[in-house]
């Protein structure tokens, strides 16, 4: 029987592995043994099993992240990696906009929040939009305990959502969605991408998420689709559950409003992506200039479809 589900006030087909990521289990719940637990090896060089009591969530800007935890916080006994700084230090950086000119308190906050996420990289491990680190096997690079999961997003849909909100982009213009397409996208200290500014945001969205893929180095993992968790909340918590052995509470509650200050229900934005109605934002021309520039195969090996000849749609819910 369904677990029953509240509205929150405010708060099998295997997939493909992508080729030339070694060690990635086919398994799309287990990365690291059996998902209880990961090891680790002590100063005595004795293996040491620690189960998952913290969960860190991975994603680009505007890939869900906020919704995945907001999902998690209620639904999970578990402890939930911050994925935000404070809202005083946040209100704090509004007000430096506010008072500075844009540039100079650009400057100033982005320096600050890189210092910020280094400060607190053992409590909230680094920032969740953050490129992630290719260790070699067997470097422990994150602490033990702790059970990732990384989100995507259509990558057609996702530049849009950028396009709308470019989070931290380092300069400010209102330009067309051609013309971001086609814009270099500086990076910040914090990104850990080891280029000053990507070619342009495609290229930023085929780095982030190949680099996922590394997870299951530093314990168990998953990656999900925002569509999927947006289709239904109730199979995303039993899928962390089983994966990281954690004991789901009893009601299920599910975010009823946009983590944005949009006015949108959950239901709005469910069928905004069950329908894909973001398709009629997109030109040819862009859709062209996309699919040159973006990873294939990564795409699809994530169970999303290359745009061409009109349509793109989601094969159904893929676990990856």
């Amino acid at each position: 029987m369904p677990k029953p589900f509240a509205w929150a006030a405010d708060p099998d087909n295997s997939p493909p592995v992508r080729r030339g990521a070694p060690n990635v289990r086919s398994d799309p719940l287990e990365s690291e043994g059996d998902g209880k637990a990961m090891t680790s090896r002590s100063n005595d060089g004795l293996v040491t099993q620690a189960p998952v009591v913290r969960i860190k969530v991975f994603g680009e800007r505007n890939t869900g992240t906020n919704f995945v935890e907001k999902v998690i916080r209620p639904n999970l006994a578990c402890e939930l990696c911050a994925g935000n700084l404070s809202k005083t230090r946040r209100w704090y950086y509004y007000a430096v906009y506010r008072l500075l000119p844009y540039e100079t308190a650009r400057r100033i906050v982005e320096a600050s929040r890189d210092l910020e996420y280094k400060k607190k990289f053992q409590i909230e491990l680094g920032w969740k939009h953050a490129k992630l680190p290719n260790l070699p096997d067997g470097t422990q690079g994150y602490p033990t305990g702790t059970g990732f999961i990384a989100v995507v997003k259509n990558p057609y849909s996702w530049l849009l959502s950028m396009h709308a909100r470019p989070y931290q982009k380092a300069i400010k213009t209102q330009t067309s969605f051609s013309a971001f397409l086609r814009e270099p996208w500086p990076t910040v200290g914090r990104e850990h991408a080891e280029r000053l500014s990507y070619d342009n945001p495609i290229q930023m969205w085929n780095d982030k998420v190949a680099s996922y893929y590394t997870l299951h180095k530093y314990g168990p993992s998953i990656i999900v689709r925002y569509e999927d968790v947006l289709e239904s909340v109730e199979a995303f918590v039993a899928r962390i559950s089983t994966a990281f052995s954690l004991k789901p509470h009893e009601t299920l509650i599910i975010p009823s409003k946009s983590t944005k200050p949009d006015g949108r229900t959950t239901e709005d934005i469910c069928n905004y992506y069950r329908s894909e109605l973001w398709r009629a934002k997109l030109r040819d021309d862009d859709v062209e200039y996309i699919n040159t520039h973006l990873d294939k195969e990564l795409a699809i090996s994530l169970g999303y479809q290359i745009l061409g000849n009109g349509s793109l749609t989601i094969a159904g819910p893929v676990r990856v």
